[in-house]
């Protein structure tokens, strides 16, 4: 049996982890999903969720502590840094999200959870965010959420439901300017909008057409010098042989 298989290949130029492209994750508006991991050079990853902190299994129940208003406090975050993510699910939609920024009294930000991710108001709105009609089944924001001096994030009392929320401290020193609702997202939409779609501007597209036969392998790219393989695509044409039959 031989199997015909057409491959393509997008291939980009090697790029060294730089300053300019950390920095464009820091800020949320990276140019590729590639850059998402990314990270500068002294930052540190950090998540909260709703795990059993007595050590069982009972994950739904979890939270740091409560506030002095009673509202299950979710994350609790000194320094500079940027939430990327939260997730919740099993929760009543009208159970009200605050989040306090730099040490501030009030909530800079106080919506349900419909309001938050049913309601589409800016910024919430797709598609940096999902509720569970339109995603796998749970409610998700990627907007991102920055903060100069600290973070805390409350709900008001759920009784059982799951969470997930996402973040990177900066290094010391570093300047960030905290949430206010107006940033402009833009490029971050755009890049979600066109997910799957998106090639960089120095990436080339390297198609071939290879006849494999049953034990044999083939070389379908071969090239010099430092670059990445973006995207790779198999897609068999036909079978030949016994097997085609």
């Amino acid at each position: 049996m031989a199997v015909a298989l057409l491959v393509t290949l997008v291939v980009t130029p090697a790029r060294a982890a730089s300053a300019a492209a950390v920095n464009a994750v820091a800020a949320s508006s990276p140019s590729l999903l590639d850059d998402l991991p990314r990270l500068t050079p002294g930052e540190r990853a950090g998540h909260s969720s709703s795990f059993d902190r007595t050590g069982g299994n009972d994950d739904s129940t979890g939270g740091l502590y409560r506030d002095a208003h009673g509202d299950r406090v979710l994350l609790d975050v000194a320094g500079a840094g940027v939430v990327h993510r939260m997730w919740f699910t099993g929760i009543d939609e009208s159970k009200q999200l605050r989040v306090y920024f730099d040490g501030e009294a009030a909530p800079r930000l106080s919506m349900s959870l419909w309001e938050l991710f049913r309601a589409g108001r800016a910024p919430f709105a797709a598609p940096l965010v999902a509720n569970q009609d339109t995603s796998s089944g749970g409610y998700v924001s990627y907007v991102p959420l920055p903060f100069a001096r600290s973070i805390l994030i409350t709900l008001t009392d759920y009784g059982v439901g799951y969470f997930n929320i996402d973040y990177s401290r900066s290094p010391p020193g570093t300047a960030v300017a905290s949430w206010t609702g107006s940033e402009d997202l833009t490029a971050l939409r755009t890049l979600w909008s066109t997910n799957g779609a998106q090639l960089p501007a120095s990436g080339s597209t390297n198609a071939a057409t290879v006849d494999v036969a049953a034990g044999s392998t083939a070389t379908v790219y071969d090239a010099d010098g430092p670059a990445q393989v973006s995207r790779l695509t198999l897609r068999p044409d036909q079978l030949s042989g016994a097997a085609a039959g």
